[in-house]
């Protein structure tokens, strides 16, 4: 089969999605006023008008290494009245030990109430962190705001939703708790069978505080023996007493021309597909003009030379700076004194270097007492940071203490706690409270994020950093998202939440292979898992090549009516202005510019053109732009990358 068959081929769910299962059918419901959605076994988006009350409650059965048994449903039956439903199904988990069957029953009456109840036996004996229900709390609109919080004891405490990210839980011993929300109603939340409380899981970079069982403060992992029964249930309780909005029918885009921010450092990482890049790829990539290149340097590895040394090579090559992962163990003066060395002849191709730990989830005080000084006398010019490998709630819960960093740094990915499309769209924006909670950690220091990815790389609950996959079978690490529609769309979102949050540096994805911005000369390894061919650009690359066309721009502030259908991320040089818009949407939909007045010219990425771009690196630059009144609704076609030009 040659490419054009390849591409025709392809189903069009595959080039707007890349996993076809990811496809998960919603069933849209009522409880007296509020407005909610079911999906598998979970609700989503319970709101009353414009106000989203709950984000999500769903059941889940988590093991050690806080792994979650993936749950499948059966005997679901839905009964849908106007302002009123019921829903009952049984979900068996699985996984490894885990042999876990509940019987579920949800009820929404017309008196805006909703009560989800669990049934569950253990069909086997084994160990678990988590086993039960988790309620998400939307951001945006309770953030701050007064929470009355019942405990097991029957006392009250009135707390605020917190901020910027706590680090630990806000809430816990929690039985009960109250809330308002934009003066427009009063929620309440009822859990009987366990004892819950609440975390900040923007920690983890999620839209969303989690009310979750059991408390983290009790000991892990439980034994579960076989035959033994747990209940469980939530009531949410809704009254309103202002009236809310519609739901918001029009979407639009607001341009606030007056909230300015620098075009962060745009780095890009080295492939981790077995076989090296090439020469003609790294041509190609040179001509992107990444900021920096990023490559980690296990030390205590006896072949961190070998790699060390094929790096620099690329990056000369590439003409990148390198950004350095160095990961060193508890005999780190001796892997130090090797690595300088080895970095003095090299000192002008560094850009910044990033001190580890092998096991310690942040840089600890030892180390870098141990080598910060010696590094920054020996590396002049380089900049010297710290932090994790991990997540941000490494970094919150214990960040490094030394004033004599330059920065502080944290990787990104929005699977940590679901791998849906609707939750990583949801969660986006929590990179930006992530980069704004970041810099109130940082001082007067840097923030730069390494890498951004769009799947887990590793289980930072049992690792601190990536190990090679030594399976014949396409690794977890790898989404086939990535050489879809969606891969590019979510980085939109990404890359603009970080920018407007001010950080300074940010690293994402790979030059070549199933994990990279294109596939490069050589085949997918995985033809049945990534449907990809060898010279394929996806469609991530032509948002980059756009982006580091204006690295000196400047990002402009843009918000969005709904950031779950579209995102914008707007820029800025002088007079001339350019939007670029991710239409999120199975749907084609009309946007309105609010911000920006005359013409422009529009030039989209979607499924009618997708199969003639992704052969083509210049598609872009080619294709004719359409002329379009920035003061009318501009139409966008489902799951599509726009770029606009103001004339």
């Amino acid at each position: 089969m040659n490419i054009e068959e390849f591409l025709q081929s392809l189903d069009e769910r595959i080039i707007q999605f890349g996993d076809i299962k990811n496809d998960i059918p919603q069933v849209k419901l009522k409880a007296g006023d509020l407005d909610l959605i079911y999906e598998q076994g979970n609700l989503r988006r319970i709101s009353l008008g414009s106000e989203e009350v709950v984000r999500m409650i769903y059941s889940a059965v988590r093991g050690i290494g806080w792994l979650t048994a993936p749950g499948k449903i059966h005997h679901e039956k839905i009964e849908a009245g106007a302002d009123s439903f019921q829903i009952s199904y049984t979900c068996r988990y699985q996984l490894n030990e885990i042999d876990f069957e509940a019987k579920y029953v949800i009820e929404g009456n017309s008196d805006s109430t909703i009560s989800f109840e669990m049934e569950g036996k253990a069909l086997t004996s084994f160990l678990k962190n988590r086993l039960g229900f988790c309620v998400l709390h939307p951001i945006a609109c309770i953030s701050g705001t007064p929470c009355q919080i019942t405990h097991s004891d029957g006392s009250n405490e009135v707390l605020p939703f917190p901020k910027l990210i706590n680090p630990h839980a806000p809430f816990k011993d929690i039985t009960a708790m109250k809330w308002q929300g934009n003066g427009v109603y009063d929620a309440e939340l009822i859990f009987t069978g366990d004892i819950f409380e609440t975390e900040d899981q923007r920690n983890w970079t999620d839209t969303s505080y989690k009310t979750f069982c059991t408390p983290l403060s009790l000991p892990k992992p439980v034994q579960v023996v076989k035959g033994d029964t747990i209940n469980q249930k939530v009531v949410l309780k809704v009254k309103q007493f202002k009236p809310s909005e519609k739901g918001k029918e029009n979407l639009s885009i607001t341009v606030l021309s007056d909230q300015v921010y620098s075009f962060p450092k745009l780095g890009i990482g080295r492939s981790t597909r077995q076989e090296p890049i090439g020469d003609d790829e790294m041509a190609f990539m040179g001509k992107l003009r990444f900021s920096h290149y990023r490559v980690d340097l296990y030390l205590f590895q006896k072949n961190w030379l070998r790699i060390a040394n094929e790096a620099f090579v690329e990056a000369d090559m590439m003409n990148y700076k390198l950004e350095l992962g160095l990961f060193f163990d508890d005999d780190f003066q001796a892997q130090f004194d090797v690595f300088c060395r080895w970095a003095e002849e090299r000192v002008q191709q560094i850009s910044h270097i990033a001190i580890f730990h092998k096991t310690a989830k942040v840089t600890p005080a030892e180390l870098l007492n141990g080598v910060l000084s010696k590094l920054k006398q020996t590396l002049s010019g380089v900049e010297i940071g710290a932090g994790t490998n991990a997540n941000f709630v490494q970094l919150n819960r214990n960040p490094p203490v030394s004033n004599d960093l330059d920065f502080l740094t944290f990787a990104i990915h929005p699977q940590e706690h679901a791998v849906d499309n609707t939750t990583i769209i949801e969660n986006a924006e929590a990179q930006r409270y992530a980069g704004e909670s970041g810099k109130v950690l940082a001082g007067d220091r840097d923030i730069r994020i390494s890498p951004i990815t769009i799947q887990r790389r590793f289980n930072a609950n049992v690792e601190n950093f990536e190990s090679p996959s030594e399976s014949a079978e396409c690794p977890w690490q790898v989404d086939n998202r990535m050489m879809s529609l969606f891969g590019a769309l979510w980085t939109v979102a990404s890359f603009k939440n970080l920018s407007e949050s001010a950080v300074t540096s940010v690293t994402y994805f790979e030059t070549v292979g199933e994990r990279g911005i294109m596939q490069g000369e050589l085949p997918t390894a995985w033809p049945d898992t990534f449907k990809s061919f060898p010279g394929m650009v996806f469609p991530v690359f032509f948002l980059f090549r756009f982006l580091l066309g204006r690295q000196d721009f400047k990002v402009i502030r843009s918000t969005v009516s709904d950031n779950n259908t579209i995102e914008s991320l707007v820029l800025q040089k002088g007079k001339k202005q350019e939007i670029i818009i991710a239409n999120f949407s199975k749907n084609e939909i009309k946007v309105q510019l609010n911000g920006v007045v005359g013409h422009g010219a529009i030039k989209t990425l979607n499924t009618t053109n997708f199969r003639q771009a992704v052969v083509d690196p210049e598609w872009l630059n080619k294709v004719p732009g359409t002329s379009i009144h920035l003061e009318r609704q501009i139409r966008l076609a489902p799951v599509s990358l726009s770029f606009i030009t103001l004339i």
